[in-house]
């Protein structure tokens, strides 16, 4: 039995290492016209749901425009965004990393490991003195880069969209401005026998927290709470305010809403079937020009959106040789360059969006960068379901989460 064991043990560690890239399990054939061709290895997701590949306008143009010197070369993992941050992890145990890390930011415990260990390259000297970098150069306080942001928060910002005909259905003029006229609205599409929010069980619980954690900002000291790393302790009037957030939201939304995810939320929205989402600017590439007319952008009541650069941020590994690191930086300022937007070529939602993105006076930061990954991924899922069907109060659940808290130091 022990001998089986330890069969199976090498054969999942082989099939973990068959969908990894870097110089060491990766074959690349080259033709002898391609041998002066530096091959940039990447993992890529393809969404499990929707059959979708990533980023592949960007890999497209960047090896056309860079045909004969750079080449970008794709390993397909088809999985979540959670299995690909798991896959990460092993790849890093086992140095079979690809030398461009597309989710640099998805755990500050995996960010703080490949720094401390210099896995992760300081960009600094290959971005000083480029223009398309000046800007992102010189916020570094300590002449240290480690991942570089799409486009300086715009890609990496999140707000409200919302049905424009189903607010009009409500007798609902503009989107409300203040966190009591938000309620009120809620209140008054759900009266027209509207459901107003499209919200989800699961998957971090990413829409209704936009939503929450905007309400916990709302205060002075929510945004400094927010913006703190693995916090001590859960137990303040702050997270409070977010549990009394989510409690109030789940009321006006599907009647089976803990038990969709993500996707179909978006899904019934696009079809029309809530009046509210929240959500970021990467969804922009989902809704076609007939849609945008009839969808608009706001910000968080108190105009506030989500926006931390961290989102879009992706890393260098330094182990490899200067000119794969050369096409690495390279493929970083491609994507820099080609996503500079042209709001005379926008569309109307985008340029909305982008008003939105400058007139907005206030900002918070992505919950999932500050707190611990077993509260987000463990105790969200099991713990937020209890809390929304009455089953657990706001001292409970904030109890609950002080003592996974402590689990998860103890196993530290």
């Amino acid at each position: 039995m022990m001998y089986k064991l330890k069969l199976l043990l090498i054969l999942c560690v082989a099939m973990i290492l068959s969908v990894g890239c870097g110089k060491k399990d990766t074959v690349t054939v080259l033709t002898q016209d391609e041998e002066n061709i530096v091959a940039v290895p990447i993992l890529l997701r393809i969404d499990p749901e929707t059959g979708e590949e990533e980023y592949t306008d960007l890999i497209e143009g960047f090896n056309k425009e860079y045909a004969g010197k750079y080449r970008i070369d794709v390993q397909w993992l088809k999985d979540t965004e959670q299995g690909y941050r798991e896959r990460l992890k092993i790849l890093n145990v086992y140095d079979r990393l690809p030398i461009i890390i597309t989710d640099a930011a998805f755990s500050p415990d995996f960010h703080e490991l490949m720094v401390s260990n210099e896995r992760y390259l300081n960009l600094y000297p290959y971005l000083e003195g480029r223009e398309e970098w000046q800007e992102l150069v010189e916020k570094s306080s300590d002449g240290k880069i480690y991942m570089v942001p799409l486009n300086m928060g715009l890609y990496s910002s999140a707000g409200l969209y919302y049905n424009k005909e189903l607010f009009r259905k409500a007798g609902i003029e503009k989107f409300p401005q203040t966190w009591e006229e938000f309620f009120e609205c809620l209140g008054r599409l759900q009266d027209a026998g509207i459901t107003p929010l499209a919200l989800h069980g699961g998957g971090e619980y990413w829409s209704p927290m936009l939503i929450s954690t905007a309400y916990m900002c709302s205060t002075e000291g929510g945004q400094t709470f927010l913006e703190e790393y693995f916090p001590e302790s859960y137990d303040n009037q702050y997270v409070m305010d977010m549990l009394f957030c989510m409690d109030t939201i789940y009321n006006y939304t599907f009647d089976d809403a803990l038990d969709i995810n993500f996707n179909q939320a978006q899904n019934r929205f696009m079809n029309g079937e809530a009046a509210i989402l929240a959500n970021g600017y990467w969804m922009m590439g989902d809704i076609g020009v007939d849609k945008q007319k009839e969808i608009g952008f706001a910000p968080f009541p108190g105009n506030m959106l989500m926006i931390d650069e961290q989102m879009s941020s992706w890393a260098v590994i330094s182990s490899y040789s200067e000119e794969e690191i050369e096409g690495a930086i390279e493929l970083l300022t491609y994507r820099q360059k080609i996503s500079e937007v042209d709001e005379e070529r926008a569309g109307q939602l985008e340029n909305e969006y982008i008003s939105v993105f400058q007139q907005a006076q206030e900002q918070f930061v992505n919950y999932q960068f500050r707190w611990e990954e077993q509260l987000l991924n463990d105790f969200f899922n099991t713990a937020f379901p209890e809390f929304i069907q009455g089953n657990c109060d706001y001292a409970e659940f904030i109890e609950k989460m002080n003592a996974e808290l402590k689990k998860i130091e103890a196993q530290e």
